[in-house]
């Protein structure tokens, strides 16, 4: 059986470099993760992106309420 870590929910590509700016959601084994950009990411599951950052938080906080993981806005200084 594998891993959720390892199914994404999307097929992952790499931005365009005229596209805006986009905040990204991912699931790992410590919480669910706010990051800056759409990485691909080994250790992590991208669950979502976003080009608002009060969206994706928004998002991201109801996420982290529902699976009972905590959240970490690595994009932001506002506590989670």
């Amino acid at each position: 059986m594998s891993s959720p870590l390892q199914t994404a929910l999307i097929e992952w590509m790499p931005p365009l470099e005229d596209q805006e700016t986009v905040v990204s959601i991912y699931r790992t084994h410590s919480g669910i993760e706010l990051r800056s950009g759409c990485d691909q990411r080994s250790n992590a599951r991208l669950i979502c992106t976003h080009r608002s950052y009060d969206d994706a938080y928004e998002f991201a906080e109801l996420l982290a309420q529902e699976t009972g993981l905590p959240l970490h806005d690595l994009v932001s200084d506002r506590p989670c």
